[in-house]
């Protein structure tokens, strides 16, 4: 396992290089296009599976311990919906059936992994997308409640029938058949519940579905060049 996680951590470093590396030249020829926003998701999401690999390899020593920081969560979901764009272009067809309707406006910070949060709210974007088949609107809010930041994903789709509404964070339950592991939801259960956070679940058949997510607010600290900016402005 070892050696399997050390070579799968080499691929993913070669990827993340040469999407840097066209990065790069896309910026030295003075070009701003579609296909440079691309590589930033590609060298995003191999940087991603770093820390899945990371993760696995702690697992192994008997020891994982997660890099945590400070993130804005409208930055977070920005770049969420920015890896679930591809999905949403291939599925209606260059967006032709869906629709997408983005309201942020937390500006609040959390304390955390920056891949658990992104991670999580991507699990449930992609199901939202499923849910819909090509034909619907996702919503997404962000807003704070006193000392929380609030996440709504909401989308048009299907729906979830109220019998087995209370089952579908349990592991390994799906209603995907066998195109579902079952997991998804469960991996964002336990980030929410890591956080000490709260999710609630609304759904009707035929209608849709909406997951709120409660997460308890940080306090930014200001690092080195933001502090010497605000004091150089004071004078």
């Amino acid at each position: 396992m070892e050696n399997t996680v050390h070579d799968i951590n080499n691929l993913l470093v070669t990827i993340s290089g040469y999407a840097q590396l066209s990065l790069a030249l896309e910026q030295s020829m003075e070009k701003s296009s579609e296909m440079a926003d691309y590589l930033k998701i590609i060298n995003k999401t191999a940087l991603d599976g770093k820390n899945v690999i990371e993760k696995i390899r702690g697992h192994i020593r008997g020891s994982y311990d997660s890099k945590k920081g400070y993130y804005n969560l409208d930055d977070i979901v920005n770049s969420c919906i920015s890896m679930a764009k591809y999905k949403f272009k291939s599925i209606s067809g260059d967006n032709k059936g869906l629709e997408l309707d983005i309201d942020l406006n937390s500006k609040g910070y959390i304390y955390g992994s920056e891949y658990e949060l992104r991670q999580a709210m991507l699990n449930i974007v992609l199901n939202a997308l499923d849910a819909m088949e090509g034909s619907g609107t996702l919503t997404i809010r962000t807003y704070n409640v006193k000392d929380q930041v609030v996440l709504e994903i909401k989308d048009t789709g299907s729906g979830v029938d109220e019998t087995i509404l209370n089952k579908i964070f349990d592991p390994y339950f799906t209603t995907k058949g066998s195109k579902g592991t079952g997991l998804g939801l469960n991996i964002v259960k336990r980030m929410v519940d890591s956080y000490k956070g709260q999710i609630y679940v609304n759904s009707e058949l035929g209608k849709g579905t909406k997951f709120t997510i409660y997460l308890p607010i940080a306090e930014c600290i200001y690092n080195v060049a933001e502090i010497i900016n605000k004091s150089y402005n004071k004078i």
